[in-house]
């Protein structure tokens, strides 16, 4: 969601301002046609006063502010998942003789114009720019065929589906992984959901179709028990190195009796899911290892930073210092290599949940299920 703030961060007369320039998702375009240059006017005549302009999460067309706030784009949730899920199945040093097998979910509303959902053909640049060179050299496959190595950033529709109901999402995953044999399960490593929303619907499927696990089970060194006291405190957890993926035996419990791995019992892992919101109500499955990462923005970050940014903007002084500080380019937007705030996206795991969400007080104990 986007989100505004107004910080006066001087002693001085002058002002310094945040504003959302975003309209309704449900206005239709001849609202926003009238609403945009009244924006861009309004925020001309605060500039022509003396105040100084800085937009967050949209930029207005038509109006160059001081400086802008870029918050959590559809790309960079889906690079954040992308780049998650890459490293954690070490997509980086396996083989092509053992290669992993990962599906993009993406939620997709169709507009009422017709038009291209904009938010899921950006995601799933996102997460392609990142996993197609693995799809390329054959390290990473999807098993239902959706993509390929030939998939390009723009076929995003191939992996999209509509939600307009909870059903589309258990439905697009079980027809994705359903085997004709129900005995039979087809090997999944990871899934890339895009929210929690979605996380929670595939938790649900893979469940019903008999997968078995958690997230947990990919380290064997992290155990639930261990992520719940690390949560609530009472004991550090200790991370160690995963097992090289080309080496790494299944589980013990799943050998054959020659010794072999047993490949019914590697085809029912649970699976990497990723998704994104921190949703409050999806939170207890990041406990349970159902679902493996969550993502947020910083906000408190970025507040603090965007109180740093109108101070030094007001106090006539050089924001380039900032963290995280870029210089952007906006379509419709006069100016150009505008000073950009571009905060952290923050991945939130188990081993992490409690130094992230609880003890900077966004979340409290009773909201993880705990």
């Amino acid at each position: 969601s986007d989100e505004a703030g107004s910080t006066d961060a001087s002693e001085s007369t002058d002002t310094s301002e945040s504003a959302n320039a975003s309209s309704s998702d449900n206005a239709s375009d001849s609202t926003d046609t009238e609403s945009m240059p009244r924006m861009a006017n309004a925020l001309q005549l605060a500039k022509d006063s003396g105040m100084h302009v800085v937009l967050v999460a949209n930029p207005v067309k038509d109006f160059t502010p001081d400086a802008f706030v870029e918050l959590s784009t559809a790309e960079r949730i889906g690079q954040i998942q992308a780049s998650k899920l890459a490293d954690k199945l070490q997509l980086d040093t396996i083989s092509k003789d053992n290669p992993k097998a990962v599906e993009i979910l993406l939620p997709y509303t169709a507009s009422a114009d017709g038009s291209d959902d904009e938010f899921a053909k950006e995601a799933f640049a996102g997460a392609w720019s990142v996993l197609q060179p693995y799809f390329k050299k054959g390290t990473a496959y999807s098993p239902s065929g959706l993509l390929t190595a030939d998939t390009t950033d723009g076929q995003w529709e191939s992996v999209a589906f509509k939600i307009d109901k909870d059903s589309r999402i258990t439905d697009e995953i079980t027809n994705r992984l359903k085997q004709k044999d129900s005995a039979s399960h087809t090997r999944i490593d990871g899934i890339i959901a895009m929210n929690d929303y979605v996380a929670s619907g595939v938790v649900d499927a893979l469940d019903h179709l008999g997968y078995t696990g958690s997230a947990a089970d990919i380290n064997p060194s992290i155990t639930l028990p261990g992520i719940v006291g690390n949560i609530t405190g009472k004991q550090d957890l200790h991370r160690k190195k995963v097992p090289d993926p080309i080496k790494a035996p299944e589980n013990d419990d799943d050998a054959t009796n020659d010794g072999s791995t047993s490949e019914k019992a590697r085809d029912t892992q649970w699976p990497i899911i990723t998704g994104y919101g921190a949703y409050v109500d999806e939170l207890p499955q990041l406990v349970s290892g159902h679902q493996w990462m969550t993502a947020v923005e910083d906000r408190k970050g970025a507040a603090t930073q965007l109180a740093q940014m109108c101070l030094k903007i007001n106090q006539g002084t050089a924001v380039k210092s900032l963290q995280n500080l870029t210089k952007g380019t906006y379509p419709g937007v006069a100016g150009k290599n505008m000073p950009t705030l571009r905060p952290d996206l923050v991945a939130v795991s188990a081993s992490n949940l409690k130094s992230t969400l609880i003890d900077p007080g966004y979340i409290t104990l009773a909201d993880a299920g705990m």
